[in-house]
């Protein structure tokens, strides 16, 4: 039984045409799919994992006089409507709260092809999500169109590069939450409120609107369900969490190891140089320039020497021109695509006329694989950028429509057409590049980096929000981007640090690495014929600035690797909006310009140019800033100094952050984990600090380094934190043998007892040998 294709609720004609599809899916998980045919057509699976879970209890239906379908569980009510004055559905609680409803005379359109469902906004409802658009964190009013698009301008409510067609949805008189995913990777449009205040229309072009609907009381549960559904992310490598350059183009490997000599003689750090096109013999996949990358494998060599990776830029058009290995090969294996009369379908990209692969179908995932390996991985590649993949073409066509709308995929056997598959191929080709990786090195994780993608992208890439341009108006825009992929379920998500298209300023470029460098993913990056965006282009005063920004991302890497584990296991973003964090305060709904970083850092980013400082909202609560450790009361805006090169950062009373030693790289090793305690008189909290190497799958087999720690609130009488700290689990040692103790900078340690024994005071921190065993510290402390 394929729990994805079942209708347990059954399936019912709708008056006049078209039928509609009810099901229990999983726990907390409805599924209503709404169909021109005589029942949903069955559809590959792209989005959910393919695992089956049996439900404990799933929902009893019944038919209620032939006018509606009622589905019940012990939390949730789903009633169908089926007659022709009211249509439509109402998702309930078990308290009566209507958490979804579009039952009405005008539910369902049928136009054509296209199938339209119409909704009510109820007044200050919101909604997040819906993959990269970048305008406004909060969807409603606005109208989006689900169609990967390579629109390099950016432009104001066009199609971006990744979208995903879920949303999570709120009122704002009772905070009751709901998730809605459109499973249909054609196109898909969601107008909330734009072109009518008050309603919704959700359309689908091509199948059917095949609707599930996730059930829960807050953003954190509903993003555990939705990945539990759609996958979560692998833990990424160590090294792909470090600082990244890039430029489109170093354009000789004398050029690539130059720029790595000097960030190591300035003692910058850094983990990885970029390759974009022009490595390549002319533009073509899987080729090396002959005269300016003539030896990659030693050049890939002298770089991991110096505790460097090297990721190469993969498109997928493949130039036409018998006696290229890749074209041959895949001409051979038939793997290309093409249009509903058989004929090869050819498109201009960068190396001229080529052939797109279908990643749909195994075989070619196969063939790519075997590609990279030749070409790629057996040279020393570590990572892969996958480009170009939405697919974008040049000419022909409208931006975003130049690939044929009949061009013929595998898809499972199915046989279907490009229009009800666009979305899905940028996702598919990270799945191939993702598999390549894994067969090259099967115990080592992989990275791939994808433009486009797709519901359940996290399972095989990062996302960068694509070409973004070089000034303070592009920030916001795509902080926004970043936060929107993160409620859709993508953690591992960054943009160009200084910008892509025209020339940072030194400011703009350190403004732009105060909130980078707190992203999951952290690269700088610029196009040809503009200004470097190496630290050292900027004069030395923003090099300073900039090098100090890069080493508190490398001191923050045990805090950044342990979010990442959090992501991994139960699906919460790294980054994210305030609202996922605070869903009952109203102010926070539509926050967009600053984020959560991991649960215990707020990130406030200076987005305005010449001014130091900026209004600042901290919801409730007590905060400490980051730089001087002095405290703030939220639920309530303020305007905080921001001087250059020193961004609002507060962290969250009660937390305790994990910071290494500043390291050039990942590789390099340090024996001191300094734990800094941020005290709550209000709060309790319980934390666990993981460990892996960093490297392997090894983790999977319990390979790992866990302690809980239990953090009391500080005694008003004697200011004084008692923490709980568990004894280590796992079968993996801690690469860290000392603990240094610190407090914020506001306070001192007045003494530190562990375990009844005095271990003496300090000014500001101490430290003691870690033995792996359970203690009991308290920590007296003075202002």
């Amino acid at each position: 039984m394929n729990v994805y294709r079942q209708f347990d609720g059954g399936i019912y004609s709708l008056p006049g045409t078209g039928s509609i599809g009810v099901a229990n899916v999983f726990e907390d998980v409805f599924r209503v799919c709404v169909t021109q045919a005589d029942a949903p057509r069955p559809f590959p699976n792209y989005a959910f994992i393919q695992e089956e879970k049996p439900l404990s209890a799933p929902a009893s239906a019944k038919l209620v006089s032939g006018k509606s379908c009622l589905l019940k569980t012990d939390k949730w009510e789903l009633e169908v409507f089926l007659s022709a004055k009211k249509q439509g559905f109402v998702l309930k609680d078990n308290k009566g709260l209507i958490r979804f409803n579009c039952a009405g005379d005008n539910t369902f359109v049928f136009d054509g092809e296209i199938i339209k469902m119409n909704f009510p906004l109820e007044a200050e409802r919101q909604a997040y999500g819906l993959g990269e658009w970048g305008e406004c964190l909060a969807r409603i009013p606005g109208y989006y169109e689900m169609w990967n698009t390579d629109d390099s301008f950016h432009q104001p409510c066009k199609r971006p590069y990744c979208n995903i067609p879920v949303m999570m949805m709120t009122s704002a008189k009772n905070c009751g939450w709901v998730m809605l995913f459109v499973n249909n990777p054609g196109f898909v449009g969601f107008d909330l409120g734009l072109k009518e205040i008050g309603l919704g229309t959700i359309s689908v072009a091509t199948g059917d609107l095949d609707m599930w609907l996730i059930c829960g009381d807050s953003p954190s549960e509903l993003m555990s369900k939705w990945t539990e559904l759609t996958g979560r992310c692998k833990r990424p490598p160590l090294w792909s969490l470090g600082f990244h350059q890039c430029r489109w183009s170093y354009m000789s490997q004398d050029e690539v190891l130059d720029i790595i000599s000097t960030f190591r003689k300035k003692k910058i750090p850094v983990d990885a140089i970029w390759l974009d096109i022009d490595y390549m013999q002319d533009y073509r996949v899987f080729t090396w320039n002959k005269k300016t990358f003539s030896k990659p494998a030693e050049m890939c060599k002298k770089l991991r020497q110096k505790k460097v990776r090297v990721v190469t830029i993969l498109d997928p058009g493949v130039k036409i021109e018998p006696g290229d290995k890749a074209f041959d090969e895949g001409l051979k294996d038939e793997i290309f695509l093409r249009d509903a009369t058989g004929q090869l379908i050819d498109r201009v990209v960068w190396p001229g006329h080529v052939h797109h692969p279908d990643f749909s179908s195994p075989k070619t995932r196969k063939w790519w694989g075997k590609q990279i390996k030749r070409a790629v991985t057996d040279v020393g590649v570590a990572g892969l950028w996958n480009d170009m993949n939405e697919p974008a073409c040049f000419g022909e066509g409208p931006i975003g429509l130049q690939y044929p709308a009949d061009a013929i995929h595998f898809d499972d056997g199915n046989f279907r057409s490009h229009k009800a598959l666009h979305n899905v191929y940028g996702m598919c080709m990270a799945r191939a590049s993702q598999e390549a990786l894994e067969a090259a090195h099967p115990n080592e994780r992989p990275f791939v980096l994808s433009r486009s993608g797709w519901a359940g992208q996290q399972r095989y890439s990062a996302i960068w929000t694509g070409d973004n341009r070089s000034s303070f108006s592009s920030m916001p825009y795509d902080i926004v981007q970043v936060l929107s992929m993160a409620m859709s379920g993508v953690p591992f998500v960054g943009s160009d640090i200084g910008g892509f298209i025209g020339n940072a300023s030194p400011e703009l470029m350190v403004r732009w690495m105060e909130h980078g460098v707190f992203l999951p993913f952290c690269r700088a990056h610029s196009q040809t014929q503009t200004q470097r965006h190496e630290p050292w282009s900027f004069g030395p005063d923003a090099e300073a600035k900039i090098k100090s920004l890069i080493e508190l991302r490398y001191r923050l890497l045990p805090y950044l690797q342990n979010a990442f584990i959090t992501a991994q296991m139960t699906g919460r973003p790294v980054v994210r909006p305030l609202v996922y964090d605070s869903p009952e305060d109203k102010t926070v709904r539509t926050i967009g310009n600053e984020f959560m970083f991991g649960d215990s850092l707020l990130i406030a980013p200076v987005l305005e140019p010449g001014v130091d400082s900026r209004a600042v909202y901290l919801p409730a609560g007590k905060w400490y800033h980051w730089y001087s450790g002095e405290s703030r009361t939220g639920g309530k805006w303020f305007t905080e100094s921001a001087p250059l090169g020193m961004p609002p950062v507060y962290v969250k009373a009660g937390s305790l952050i994990m910071m290494g030693d500043v390291i050039q790289s990942t590789d390099d090793k340090s024996s001191v984990l300094y734990c800094k305690l941020y005290p709550s008189e209000d709060v309790a909290t319980t934390m666990v600090y993981r460990e892996d190497d960093g490297l392997s799958f090894d983790y999977l087999k319990g390979k790992q380094y866990e302690r809980s720690i239990e953090i009391g609130k500080m005694e008003k009488s004697d200011k004084s934190v008692t923490m709980h700290v568990g004894a280590a689990t796992g079968k993996y040692h801690t690469k860290y043998s000392r603990i240094v103790l610190q407090v914020a900078e506001s306070m001192s340690i007045g003494s530190l007892i562990i375990d009844g024994m005095n271990c003496g005071s300090g000014n500001h921190e101490l430290s003691f040998y870690d033995d792996s065993g359970a203690h009991r510290i308290k920590i007296y402390c003075k202002k």
